[in-house]
C-alpha cells in the first residue's frame, strides 16, 4: 500500500492594529525601545517582512501613532467637528489655536505661517494634550509624559524652559510649562541633585 502524505497548512491571522491590543508595550519604560517594538509590530500587522534594523522614519511613525491615539482620546469632539466641517464645540481649549487635521490625521496648530520658510512641524506643531502624573511609575502611562521624560533625559536633565523650547520644535503642549514641571519633578536623578537632605532633630 502506498503511504499517504498529509500536508498541513498553517495560517496566521493578524488582527488590525489596535492600541488596546498592544497594551503590554506600555510596560517598556525605555522610549527608544518602546518605539522600536511598536514599529516592528506595525510591520507584522501590515504583513511586511520584519526588518532587523528599524529606520528613523519607522521610529517616528511609531511615535506619531501613539500621539494620534492620545489626540483621539482627549480631543474626540474637536476632531469629529473638524472632520465634518463644523465649528469646534463651545468651551473647547483648542478654539484659540485654530487647529486643523493634516494628511496623516494629526491635529496641528493653525495660524498664518503657511507661507513661511519653515518646516511643517515648526509652522504647525502637533497638539499634545495636558496630562498629570503623581509618581515616577505614572510617567509610562501616557505618551505625552513619555515624550517629556525622554527629551528631559536626552537633553542632560534640562529644566522646564529649555525643555519647552525643544518640544515646540515639533509639538504644542497644552499648558506646556505646568505639565513639564509636573513630569520632571518625578525624576529621581534631578531630585537627588537639587533637593536638600533631611536634617534630624537634635536629641
Amino acid at each position: 500500500d502506498e503511504s499517504e502524505t498529509k500536508k498541513t497548512c498553517l495560517s496566521a491571522h493578524v488582527k488590525p492594529f489596535n492600541a488596546v491590543t498592544f497594551n503590554p508595550f506600555w510596560n517598556i519604560s525605555d522610549f527608544q525601545r518602546f518605539c522600536r517594538v511598536t514599529a516592528l509590530a506595525r510591520r507584522l500587522v501590515k504583513r511586511l517582512k520584519p526588518a532587523v534594523d528599524v529606520s528613523v522614519a519607522d521610529m517616528l511613525d511609531a511615535e506619531l501613532l501613539w500621539v494620534r491615539h492620545a489626540q483621539g482620546d482627549h480631543f474626540a469632539d474637536d476632531i469629529l467637528a473638524l472632520k465634518n466641517g463644523r465649528p469646534l464645540p463651545k468651551g473647547s481649549y483648542l478654539r484659540k489655536l485654530d487647529p486643523f487635521l493634516d494628511e496623516a490625521g494629526l491635529l496641528r496648530v493653525g495660524g498664518r505661517l503657511a507661507a513661511a520658510d519653515m518646516g511643517m512641524d515648526e509652522k504647525h506643531p502637533i497638539i499634545l494634550p495636558a496630562v498629570r502624573v503623581t509618581s515616577l511609575c505614572d510617567v509610562n502611562n501616557y505618551i505625552v509624559s513619555r515624550l517629556i521624560f525622554h527629551y528631559h533625559c536626552v537633553n542632560q536633565h534640562a529644566g522646564p524652559d529649555w525643555l519647552l523650547n525643544v518640544l515646540r520644535q515639533r509639538y504644542w503642549l497644552i499648558t506646556g510649562r505646568r505639565v513639564i514641571r509636573n513630569v520632571i519633578s518625578r525624576c529621581v536623578a534631578c531630585q537627588r541633585a537639587t533637593k536638600r537632605p533631611l536634617e534630624q532633630k537634635i536629641a
